[in-house]
């Protein structure tokens, strides 16, 4: 489909990878901010060229090289057959890319360590190296949502309105809450695996005589079709290992026994974190 927009070997396979894997990446899930793909893809390109070191670079530049790569990205996004496949893809993926976003900021947030909290990601962010990444953030939106999020929260609601990173929000400041709240034992806790199968990792962190489990899933696509999120009855019958009485701190649902069915952990909601009750 594309072929007939490379010009004399440019641009490399691998930087055609690249650009096709960056544009999925960074797509916006608002199509009010699709103008400024554009001029932000060509900003990375060259500098990802540069970096590379392979036909141009900072100290080097190869004018020739860096035109014909960016007047070939220039096309491809000008491309209508292109963009209408690529797009379809896309949407597909994004599904996919916020549930792996979801566990990876409470694994972030729970693991050992210090968590990174980069400016503005407390929304979804689909920021490029520098200089995309340092573009104003909208702060005061931010605090007006977690303002309201702290009045009262449907998360029925926040998973069906994926889109507007109001979910991401919400698991960032409930994972936050319990670090406060714990903080010797996200400071100092020991951390212990928990085997619930392969599409979910889990683990404990105790410290103090207090435990804190925390369970997300992995290989989603397994689980659900795109679109559909992994809750209730799309989990096999399979277990975390884990007894007690315990409180989902994102749903408030209560657990309790010798283990916990995964059906029921995620029944309502794609993430956990269970403190003791």
């Amino acid at each position: 489909m594309t072929a007939p927009l490379r010009h004399d070997g440019v641009p490399h396979p691998n930087e055609e990878l690249l650009l096709y894997q960056t544009l999925v990446g960074m797509w916006p899930l608002d199509e009010e901010e699709l103008p400024s793909v554009g001029a932000r893809v060509m900003q990375y390109l060259e500098k990802a060229a540069r970096e590379a070191k392979t036909y141009t670079s900072w100290i080097a530049p190869n004018p020739e090289y860096e035109r014909a790569l960016l007047d070939y990205a220039g096309a491809l996004l000008r491309d209508g057959a292109f963009c209408a496949d690529f797009t379809r893809f896309q949407k597909r993926i994004a599904f996919y890319g916020f549930l792996n976003a979801l566990s990876q900021t409470v694994l972030k947030a729970t693991s050992p360590g210090v968590p990174d909290f980069y400016q503005g990601t407390e929304l979804w962010d689909f920021s490029l190296v520098d200089p995309d990444n340092r573009r104003p953030v909208d702060y005061e939106r931010r605090s007006a949502q977690l303002r309201k999020m702290k009045g009262g929260v449907d998360i029925a609601t926040l998973l069906r309105r994926w889109h507007d990173g109001r979910v991401k929000l919400y698991v960032t400041w409930k994972t936050l809450s319990l670090r406060n709240r714990l903080a010797d034992l996200f400071r100092d806790g020991d951390y212990a695996p928990l085997d619930a199968g392969p599409n979910v990792c889990a683990f404990t962190r105790s410290f103090g005589g207090v435990t804190v489990a925390v369970a997300v899933p992995r290989l989603t696509t397994m689980l659900t079709k795109p679109g559909v999120v992994p809750l209730g009855d799309a989990w096999p019958e399979t277990s975390l290992p884990l007894s007690g009485s315990w409180r989902n701190i994102f749903t408030g649902e209560a657990h309790a026994g010798e283990e916990i069915p995964l059906r029921s952990l995620f029944a309502s909601f794609p993430v956990a974190v269970l403190e003791p009750r």
